[in-house]
């Protein structure tokens, strides 16, 4: 385990000159941490997306920040290699406080590659009026939309990581 967080140690050095959390692969450590119980194996690329995930949450979801981009658009990357639980997220859009983002936030599985973009309310409102491809997520979560096997953060170790990168 060691051996991967070598992959974390540059990174921190940049992290910690921005003011970002303290200690980048303690944070890592954590992902690990988190990982280990529910079965997931995580590559050094997956911890950083969880990190840097962690990360952006903390920023998003701070009360100044959410006066100017309170909603989430959840972008998937529609290829040959978007898994289904994925693509049937793409143009959900919710306000950034809501509580079902615990679960359908990106990561949502090793290697995924989609994201969660912060947008004003006036652009919300404005792509949900226009109908589909946007559609508001809290109304109607797709049935098969979702973290894949062992992904699902509900059992709290998501919060824990957020409360470990949240900016000082």
């Amino acid at each position: 385990m060691e051996r991967r967080f070598r992959y974390v140690e540059p990174e921190s050095e940049r992290c910690t000159s921005r003011g970002w959390p303290r200690d980048m692969s303690a944070t890592a450590r954590a992902v690990y941490r988190a990982a280990r119980p529910i079965g997931v194996r995580l590559s050094p690329l997956d911890v950083r997306t969880l990190k840097w995930q962690a990360v952006r949450w903390a920023v998003f979801l701070d009360p100044e920040t959410m006066t100017i981009i309170p909603y989430f658009l959840f972008d998937a990357i529609i290829d040959s290699r978007v898994r289904p639980n994925h693509a049937c997220l793409d143009g959900g859009i919710a306000p950034a406080s809501w509580t079902g983002w615990n679960r359908f936030a990106p990561p949502l599985g090793p290697g995924c590659r989609c994201t969660l973009v912060a947008i004003t309310g006036v652009r919300a409102r404005r792509l949900l009026a226009g109908g589909a491809p946007y559609f508001d997520v809290r109304l109607s979560p797709p049935a098969n939309g979702g973290p894949d096997a062992g992904w699902d953060r509900r059992d709290g170790w998501w919060e824990e990581l957020r409360e470990i990168c949240r900016p000082r």
